[in-house]
Formats: structure tokens, C-alpha cells, sequence
């Protein structure tokens, strides 16, 4: 690993600068995220350097969900939907996350928002959001 990073862009591991010198030399790069209790790990497909910080987009995926631990505490992962849908992000070593999905059916709850205003404003916080990040470069 040769950058880690809060959700705040504070250093936690590694150093800025040596990830900025691979990316400027074209090394391939991975970039882990964390999402709750979750660690996700992708290549970043497109790389950004833009003063001083590297962002990172990657491909867009499959939405999937942990299913919780069964009596006999196997993890699972499955995918929520019946139908292929997209979701892509935008990482950077700032710690801001920008995501997109298309085909989700993200539907106003009535039960976790009063109005559906307040779902939409809820929305566009989560798809400009920050996380915990970790970048791996592969020599």
C-alpha cells in the first residue's frame, strides 16, 4: 500500500507524493473504499491529478448487499436486483467519493424519509459523500 487515507483526506499511511510519482510514471493503481463495515477494492480505470491529489473513477459495477452472517456465520454477497444495473465513483486521495448509478429503482421510503423532498435532498448527499481510502500501486 503507498497511500492510505481518512474520509477527511488526512494521511493515516504511506505518502501523497510517491503515489503522485507512480501515477506521473503510469503505474497501474487500485484503490480500496471503505462503505460501512465494508472494504471495496477496484482499479482504477481513469486517474485525475489535480493539485497535489489523485482521483480515481472506476468501471461501473453490479450492485451488491452483504447478506448478514447465517447460523453458521458464512458471509454472503448477493446482488439486490433481478435485472443488471450500474454504479460508479469517483475516489480521491481527499477522501471525497462521487457516485452515479443508473437502473437501481431507488424509490422515496416513506418509513425513512417524511417527504419525498426530503429523499431527494438525502440523494444528492449520498452521491457527493466521503470514505476512508486506501491506494495500491502494482509494480
Amino acid at each position: 500500500m503507498v497511500y492510505e487515507a481518512d474520509a477527511n483526506g488526512k494521511v493515516l499511511n504511506g505518502s501523497l507524493e510517491e503515489l503522485n510519482d507512480y501515477v506521473s510514471k503510469g503505474h497501474t493503481v487500485r484503490v480500496g473504499w471503505a462503505m460501512g463495515s465494508i472494504f471495496h477494492w477496484a482499479d482504477a480505470m481513469f486517474l485525475t491529478q489535480y493539485e497535489g491529489h489523485v482521483f480515481a473513477q472506476i468501471h461501473s459495477i453490479f450492485m451488491q448487499l452483504p447478506s448478514p452472517s447465517g447460523s453458521k456465520g458464512d458471509a454472503e454477497i448477493k446482488m439486490p436486483n433481478k435485472d443488471p444495473n450500474g454504479w460508479t465513483a469517483i475516489l480521491g486521495t481527499t477522501g471525497g467519493m462521487a457516485m452515479k448509478w443508473n437502473g437501481l429503482n431507488l424509490k422515496w421510503d416513506k418509513e425513512k424519509h417524511k417527504t419525498e423532498e426530503e429523499f431527494q435532498d438525502f440523494m444528492r448527499k449520498v452521491e457527493n459523500s466521503r470514505t476512508h481510502t486506501k491506494w495500491v500501486v502494482v509494480l
